[in-house]
């Protein structure tokens, strides 16, 4: 079971009651969601920092970035950051995945559940409304 801090049981909490399904994985202190955009659907991470005080949402987009497509894809995201105040794109050349990363800092906050919910609508808002930009370069366009 995911060690009950202060942050993960607030983040557990708001997901309960909104009725979202969730996966613990042991072996790394996070939650995973399916999340279903109207572009498509992907997996979610919740990750509680309790030692730094923080929170942080990804979005690990379904999409392999084929090799030769790596720096349209590198040059794509760089210029969709650029103005980005909440998150950013996070790209592993290596592997050729994709996530947007949404974070908190949550030092002598009480959690609420609306700081929680704007961390996430950020993040799934973005990546949804990215995903076409991010297919249109996968497939050659």
């Amino acid at each position: 079971m995911i060690e009950q801090t202060r942050i993960s049981k607030a983040i557990l909490n708001f997901l309960s009651k909104k009725k979202w399904r969730v996966r613990i994985i042991e072996d790394i202190p996070a939650v995973h969601i399916l999340y279903v955009g109207f572009n498509a659907r992907w997996i979610c991470s919740v990750c509680a920092y309790d030692e730094r005080n923080q929170f942080a949402f990804y979005s690990d987009l379904p999409f392999d970035v084929p090799e030769e497509k790596r720096v349209f894809m590198s040059e794509f995201l760089t210029r969709s950051n650029l103005g980005q105040v909440i998150g950013n794109w996070e790209f592993d050349l290596d592997r050729g995945k994709i996530r947007f990363k949404t974070s908190i800092d949550v030092e002598g906050v009480e959690l609420q559940d609306n700081l929680i919910y704007y961390v996430i609508i950020t993040n799934v808002l973005t990546s949804d409304k990215y995903i076409p930009g991010i297919v249109s370069i996968l497939e050659g366009n």
